[in-house]
């Protein structure tokens, strides 16, 4: 098992950094860092991101660090992402996806019995996708001149992280982890314009992200069955070296460098779970607070907080190897209510889904998970689009015992 999950490290450090393809995602990740992804995690992402509170041995929790204490074994866990958006406005549609490979964290359990893990790795924390047209038309005097203006932006925020659960007392559970926040946002700005007195220009902006945070979160377990959880994240100003070309057909290449600080949001987040049987039930909220970010305002543009509520069930698989095989696939189902964090003209912008998935068991402690969300996006401003969409996440887990519980007297 060690050279399997060995090789599946080898595998995806080859293809980590590419993305499988990209044509375009949601338009409304043009402002502030982009969409925030609050897990990148199948299971978690089908119980409609609900992970704060919902403890599950099999699985790695990217949310709260305290969970960790519940990894029964060694894991790795990795996983592929794909987006479908349909955005639209009253005279107009347009598809667009794009796909990628969504990090990769390994889970040490060093202690079962006292609930040590160590956790590293890296997941998605926000990711920049879209592609805009629109037509330009200006009146000099007599002469009229038609055009259009392309904005397209990629990249993101991924999170890398080292941390620890212990379990102090049997009903508690806590976690810490440091947090490194890197990545790179790139836009690409050109303005194309038709006619004899004519030219086009091109603004292109690379910005590179380096910072450092840190995560906790405790879970609590006051009677059997039943869960609270926590989590707070704080992180501290974010470097941001920016490199802007200008290329403009009348004049040579312009290039500039600058760098600046960046104001990453705090969160925190609160869920409780309580399990009847075989099935977990369990609701959550969670805020990250935007106000401070002072990147990529654009007009009409504020950034305030991102807020989600968020309701899961999930019904377990037995543990039974005698059992049928449909008995031991575990099922998730999930709902959720979430508010952007820019705000256009002081308005907000809603996103509404439902998502649902399972959880396979391949061999022995192996598992594979998929996770469908499916949801809309719209504004209070009737001028901007609504879009719909659907998102595919499946990752594998492998886990084998490397760890032997101490002994004690």
């Amino acid at each position: 098992m060690k050279r399997i999950i060995l090789s599946w490290t080898l595998t995806f450090a080859l293809i980590i950094s590419y993305n499988t393809f990209s044509q375009g995602g949601s338009n409304f990740s043009i402002y502030g860092i982009g969409d925030i992804m609050h897990n990148s995690s199948a299971v978690y992402d089908a119980l409609g991101g609900c992970a704060i509170a919902i403890p599950k041995e099999n699985s790695i929790n990217l949310v709260n660090p305290a969970l960790w204490g519940f990894l029964s074994q060694t894991r790795i866990r990795a996983g592929y992402r794909f987006n479908q958006n349909l955005v639209q406005t009253e005279n107009a549609h347009l598809w667009q996806n794009n796909g990628k490979v969504d990090g990769i964290t390994y889970g040490l359990a060093v202690d079962t019995s006292k609930g040590f893990s160590i956790v590293f790795g890296f997941n998605t924390f926000s990711t920049v996708n879209y592609y805009i047209s629109k037509k330009v038309e200006v009146s000099i005097d007599d002469y009229v001149l038609h055009g259009n203006n392309y904005y397209q932006g990629s990249g993101g925020i991924s999170q890398g992280f080292l941390g620890v659960s212990f379990r102090p007392v049997d009903f508690l559970y806590l976690g810490a982890a440091v947090v490194t926040n890197f990545g790179t946002i790139n836009t690409y700005n050109r303005t194309l314009v038709w006619g004899s007195y004519a030219s086009s220009a091109i603004t292109e902006k690379n910005d590179y992200f380096v910072g450092l945070g840190l995560r906790t979160g405790l879970l609590f377990q006051p009677f059997q069955n039943s869960y609270f959880g926590f989590f707070y994240e704080a992180n501290n100003k974010t470097s941001v070296k920016t490199y802007t070309q200008y290329s403009y057909e009348l004049t040579l290449d312009t290039t500039f460098e600058s760098q600046t600080k960046v104001d990453m949001p705090n969160s925190f987040g609160l869920g409780f779970s309580y399990k009847i049987g075989r099935t977990f039930f369990t609701t959550e909220y969670s805020s990250r607070d935007f106000k401070k970010m002072n990147y990529n305002l654009a007009p009409r543009t504020t950034l305030d907080k991102e807020q989600k509520f968020a309701f899961g069930i999930s019904y377990l698989g037995s543990k039974s190897i005698f059992t049928s095989y449909s008995n031991r696939i575990t099922y998730n189902f999930g709902t959720y209510f979430k508010q952007l964090y820019p705000r256009v003209d002081g308005k907000k912008i809603d996103e509404y889904a439902l998502s649902f998935g399972f959880e396979f068991p391949i061999v022995g402690s192996a598992m594979f998970n998929a996770g469908f969300v499916f949801g809309a996006r719209k504004p209070e401003i009737n001028t901007l689009p609504t879009e719909y969409f659907g998102r595919m996440i499946l990752e594998i887990t492998l886990g084998e015992t490397w760890f032997v519980p101490f002994r004690r007297e």
